[in-house]
């Protein structure tokens, strides 16, 4: 009490000598109370909003009296154990609140701005490995996030405000503590399936916060266009040592996986296929019934292939956070180190992080902050999902062979007793030599078998950063900083396949006779990324006016490699090594160095805490742009100039407003940005040759790869902003709700050039497309008592788009993507989906000919379809290109999250759902394992085949190598890819220990992905093949999340 009495005496005194010295002062009175039980609050420190000079305190009654400024409307109200609130003045001088328990999400901050954003806290009572899905859980309106695949840390797709781009990278920018994270979106890594995510380098214990900008991002200039993400990671903040253990495992069951034919089913199937392509079909071994068959055995099997690729995985994690300091220097050490098996097997992952945040005072008005971080990612890796081509070269992804492999086949081979063996069988030849071999499928056991090991399968990748940030005062008002950094990036990766167990294979470019036996590549790379943001800023108040301003020099540097090599036929499997016995050897390489140089300037102002303003503007030049790109010109360099103003209205601290008590808090947003997207090929702008194979294998020639265009620039967006926050009935309600309206222009694009120049097009800006859309995000505070309390929210987000001019007059582009076509065409979405539409399959052949439809050989003759065959739409009787519309769109119409959560004392109970609705899902390992026209294993759904006369089935007849195109890229494989999905349950408890050595533990458990609602064939409708924005919607077959439970402790010492 006496502590109190002494903190209340200082601060009026501290009021009245600050009061003495304004010439217009107003009293403001009120009433703090807790929200749930209507009891009083003591030691809520109230202070004027935006200006802690004006502070008092809540006496043992909740009653506070103050002296603030004449134009101050709101004041803001924080004690620990509760969540910091802002209030306005009313008419009458008083400002009474019922403040929230900090079990409820927070709805204010400290300060506001102009600015619209949206921030996610707290990630500790979690397993997993990146951000990526947190984000997703908490920002699923803010951010579209689709998942890239079930591999640990894999990571996902992430889109703000619409899809700004074609064929650049359209993902937002990272910052990681105030510096620009290269994601690395466009390096190609050597395994199919596969993304090297490097927010899996960044342990997710040791993230304070991910905050997105959706405006306002002048001072990133024109790498800002796809919308910002600032994750913050912790820093001490105590100056007693505190020491955080961190324990937990998860252990991931299978995903769901399609259905396959059994043996006798397939072969069947088989049979079918090679009815009229053999007159000795009756001779061949696999279908010879007779027990006593020497090859019976060998070819009587009903194996489930998927019990040898995928198995139930664990993972675990640990992790210590020391934190402390004193006066002089603070500082927050972290350690983790996570194992994780994955479902798919041979596919495991391990990560050993360390992570140094420290703050030093080095003298008065001059302080250090020094940070330093090393992460070290080692990964078994094999190629996953369903290959670009089925019927050349060879299937190497251990995924997709699981499935379309022959159930009547066993993985280990067979003595000359026809017993089974402990040995892994070869590549299977049940069709004699058949179609060129083309029927040969790999043994998936022996590639994971042989293929795990040093030097044969792994990919690793390591980062480590060091960033120091002097930062002096000159005075109270004007400070100068400089920010530097250094990051280096390490990867390397090595592809092996094995001998044994892979069919011979053959590779174009070679002479026709040529095959192979196997192959090993090997990939390193290195990046030495050089970050420096010299400012000075400059900041004061003037009564009702406040106004900071800051400008600098930011300067990027970033020096990346890469060497490749390749070598076929190793003799065997004990030598993996890349050595000079290789034949066919090729090596290759990049070399990617840019430099950037920024100059911005950035103003905030508020008035009285009710009008804000932001304005900047930065000036960026980059040798990513042509010499000749437009811009302005100074210095005999091009730069390209990005302005930014937005505002803000806070309507509840207007008097006419403040005395509504529905309406806590009401601001309304707007703003213009013009930003860029330099994220462009580096190759772009630049002349060079590639070599190439001629004659066969005997020789190599240079041919030209890439004619340079001098004037290519930087993507340009200009974005209009709206929005409101506002928290309604005594701050039950809360809502979020941003709209945005943006026209892209100097799209990179492909454009024609002439024969003459041996290339048919190349690279340049040629191209605009516009994107229109909101995210609203509300939640509500359900129930509020003393130790019960519930919370519930949702987000939706929604945008559309539309390509409004291409290059070449407007034509429209076709790109081919396994085996099917995305059109980019004026007055379309983005990634719409160009194919023929059925009417079903034709039951009988006096259907079929009654309707008379063809198509033209490549004899020139006409082929007529009969029955069994689909039935495709047309306006005349041929069947051709000309009948191809747009079948699908992968664009979304609505996506977002439900989330709630439940408290009751020290019990937490939380939940978070994800849905996404309306858009189309082309899924193309469908095409391949319900195509009916390859000798691989097909989904049980081919049981529904057409086989007789009269049958009603919406699944055409069998034939090899399909003839009639039934298989050809439709709307059979185009599915509705809207989902919801519970994707994560967390139940923790906190045991409140306080003793010298103890300070707490929460114990929790947590479930993942316990269900999906999908009318969705595939594996998972929540998928992502790529970045790439032209590749959204297409689904391989790759490995998704399955469920997962995880069980972890936090010990706070």
């Amino acid at each position: 009490m006496k502590l109190y009495k002494t903190i209340c005496v200082a601060l009026a005194i501290s009021g009245s000598l600050t009061a003495a010295a304004q010439e217009n002062m107003n009293t403001v009175t009120g009433r703090v109370v807790d929200a749930a039980t209507g009891q009083p609050l003591v030691g809520v420190i109230v202070s004027a909003y935006g200006d802690a000079r004006y502070t008092g305190m809540t006496d043992e009654q909740g009653n506070y009296e103050m002296q603030v400024p004449a134009y101050t409307r709101s004041v803001s109200m924080s004690v620990e154990g509760y969540n910091l609130q802002q209030e306005a003045i009313s008419s009458n001088g008083r400002a009474d609140a019922k403040l929230y328990h900090e079990a409820f999400d927070v709805n204010y901050a400290q300060q506001t701005t102009a600015t619209l954003s949206a921030a996610a806290v707290g990630f500790d009572n979690t397993s997993e490995l990146s951000i990526d899905p947190l984000i997703q859980q908490r920002l699923g309106g803010d951010v579209r996030t689709v998942s890239r695949g079930g591999l640990p840390g894999i990571g996902a797709v992430m889109m703000m405000n619409g899809l700004n781009s074609l064929y650049a990278n359209a993902q937002p920018l990272v910052v990681v503590d105030g510096v620009i994270l290269d994601m690395q979106q466009s390096r190609e890594m050597l395994h199919e399936g596969y993304f090297n995510n490097m927010l899996g380098n960044i342990n997710v214990n040791d993230i304070e916060s991910v905050e997105v900008l959706k405006n306002g991002t002048a001072l990133y200039g024109s790498k800002g266009a796809n919308g910002v993400i600032l994750i913050n990671t912790k820093r001490s903040k105590s100056m007693a040592t505190k020491i955080d253990v961190t324990i937990n495992g998860r252990y991931e069951l299978i995903p769901r996986l399609p259905e396959m034919l059994g043996a006798e089913d397939y072969r069947l199937y088989v049979t079918e296929m090679l009815a009229d392509k053999t007159p000795t079909l009756g001779s061949m071994k696999f279908l010879n019934p007779d027990p006593n068959y020497y090859y019976y055995n060998q070819y009587h099997n009903n194996t489930d292939w998927n019990d040898e690729v995928y198995e139930n995985a664990f993972s675990q994690n640990y992790g210590i956070n020391v934190q402390g300091g004193d006066d002089v220097a603070s500082y927050n050490l972290s350690v983790g180190y996570s194992m994780a098996n994955s479902p798919f097997k041979e596919n495991d992952y391990s990560r050993f992080s360390m992570r140094l945040n420290s703050d030093i005072n080095i003298m008065d008005g001059f302080d250090v902050r020094f940070d330093a971080s090393y992460s070290d990612v080692d990964r078994s890796l094999f190629d996953d999902g369903a290959p670009a081509q089925t019927r050349t070269g060879v299937i190497t992804s251990p995924t997709f062979l699981a499935l379309t492999k022959s159930p009547f086949l066993s993985p280990y081979a067979f003595d000359n007793q026809g017993n089974v063996s402990q040995y892994l069988a070869e590549a299977d030849d049940y069709l004699e030599g058949m179609f060129q071999g083309e029927g040969r499928l790999a043994n998936p056991t022996a590639i994971l078998h042989y293929g795990v090991g040093e030097n044969r399968n792994s990919h690793g990748n390591r980062l480590i950063t060091f960033s120091v940030t002097p930062r002096y005062d000159i005075n109270k008002h004007l400070t100068v900083s400089e920010h530097f950094s250094l990051g280096l990036v390490n990867t390397n990766e090595m592809y092996y396949l094995p001998v044994h167990g892979v069919p011979t294979f053959k590779v174009e470019g070679l002479d026709e006779g040529t095959t192979l036996q196997n192959f090993a590549q090997s990939m390193a790379a290195r990046q030495t990324a050089i970050h420096s943001d010299t400012r000075i800023a400059w900041q004061n108040r003037y009564n009702a006016h406040s106004v900071a301003v800051k400008g600098g020099f930011r300067f990027i540097s970033s020096d990346y490699s890469l060497t490749q090599q390749k070598g076929y036929n190793t003799g065997n499997d004990k030598t993996p090594n890349m050595s000079n016995s290789l034949q066919f050897k090729t090596t290759g390489g990049a070399e990617d160095n840019s430099r950037e140089m920024t100059w911005y300037a950035l103003a905030d102002y508020n008035f009285a805490e009710r009008f804000y303003v932001n304005a900047g503007l930065s000036a960026t030049a980059s040798s990513r742009f042509g010499d000749d790109a437009p811009g302005l010109e100074l210095l005999g360099v091009k730069w390209g100039l990005f302005p930014s103003v937005e505002g803000a209205w806070v309507l509840s601290n207007e008097k006419w407003l403040a005395d509504v008590k529905a309406v806590n808090y009401l601001r309304l947003n707007v703003g213009f940005d013009m930003t860029g997207n330099d994220n462009i090929d580096y190759t772009a702008s630049r002349s060079y040759f590639i070599a190439q194979r001629m004659l066969g294998d005997n020789a190599t020639g240079l041919v030209i790869g890439n004619i340079g265009n001098t004037e290519l620039q930087w993507e340009t967006t200009n974005r209009l902003t709206a929005g409101l926050q506002g928290n309604f009935f005594n701050n039950r309600l809360s809502v979020r709700a941003n709209f945005f309206k943006s026209w892209t222009d100097n799209l990179l694009s492909l454009s024609r050039l002439a024969w003459t120049s041996g290339l048919e097009e190349n690279w340049g800006n040629g191209g605009k497309l516009e994107n229109m859309g909101f995210d609203v995000t509300a939640s509500v505070k359900a129930i509020n008592l003393k130790n019960f309390r519930w919370e519930i929210g949702a987000s939706m987000g929604h945008y559309k788009n539309e390509v409004t001019a291409l290059p070449n007059n407007n034509r429209p582009v076709e790109t081919d993507i396994y085996n099917g076509t995305v059109l980019t065409q004026v007055g379309q979405p983005v990634g719409v989906f160009y194919g023929w539409k059925t009417e079903g399959v034709y039951a009988t052949t006096a259907e079929a000919e009654a309707d008379g439809k063809f198509f033209i050989n490549d004899k020139g003759d006409k082929v007529y379809f009969g029955a069994g065959d689909m039935r495709f739409q047309s306006a005349d009787k041929e069947i051709n290109k000309a009948d191809r519309t747009v079948i699908g769109d992968p664009n979304p119409d609505f996506y977002g999250n439900i989330f709630t959560s439940v408290n009751w004392k020290n019990l937490t109970l939380s939940a978070a759902f994800n849905y996404s609705l309306g858009n189309d899902i082309y899924n193309y390992q469908r095409s391949l394992i319900e195509g009916g026209s390859l000798f691989m294993n097909q989904t049980t759904a081919m049981s529904n085949r057409w086989t007789t006369e009269e049958q009603r089935t919406s699944i055409p007849r069998v034939a090899y190598g399909d003839p009639m195109g039934n298989s050809r890229f439709s709307d059979r494989w185009i599915e509705d890819g809207s989902y919801l999905r519970l994707s994560s349950v967390t139940l923790s408890y906190h045991i409140p220990i306080v003793s010298t050595y103890l300070q707490g533990i929460t114990i929790w458990g947590n479930a993942s992905n316990l269900f999906t609602i999908s009318r969705y064939l595939g594996n998972n409708p929540d998928c992502a093949m790529s970045g790439s924005v032209l590749y959204q919607g297409i689904d391989r077959g790759q490995l998704s999340a399955g469920r997962s439970f995880s069980l972890g402790v936090n010990i706070n010492l």
